[in-house]
């Protein structure tokens, strides 16, 4: 009888229960942008999850399940508010121009290199 391949290396799934802690972690006491909302928080990625995006913070974004489905439905005016990068950077690994993201009562601000 052959071996089952596993579903996940273990490399991954290592990588997988860091990101759940660090996200956990990260969410204790932080208020959704859009709404201003503290319950059902999740972590938007800004940027992307590929590679080494998946745990950088600096492109977290604090926003509720709701908020989070409205951004994701409504791609075009969500980007037009900073809740994604302009076209072509989604996933985009290298710098171009944008070291992070501040939080402001006005909304999301760039933090442009």
């Amino acid at each position: 009888m052959r071996k089952r391949i596993a579903p996940m290396s273990k490399e991954m799934k290592a990588s997988r229960a860091e990101y759940a802690r660090e996200v956990s972690r990260w969410k204790a006491g932080k208020r959704c942008v859009r709404c201003s909302g503290w319950r059902n928080i999740t972590c938007h990625h800004w940027k992307g999850r590929i590679g080494p995006l998946l745990l950088d913070k600096r492109f977290w974004i604090p926003i509720c399940i709701d908020c989070h489905r409205w951004a994701d439905n409504h791609i075009q005016e969500a980007r037009e508010k900073n809740y994604f990068p302009p076209a072509g950077l989604y996933n985009e690994t290298e710098d171009k121009g944008i070291r992070g993201l501040r939080f402001t009562p006005c909304g999301i601000e760039l933090i442009k290199s």
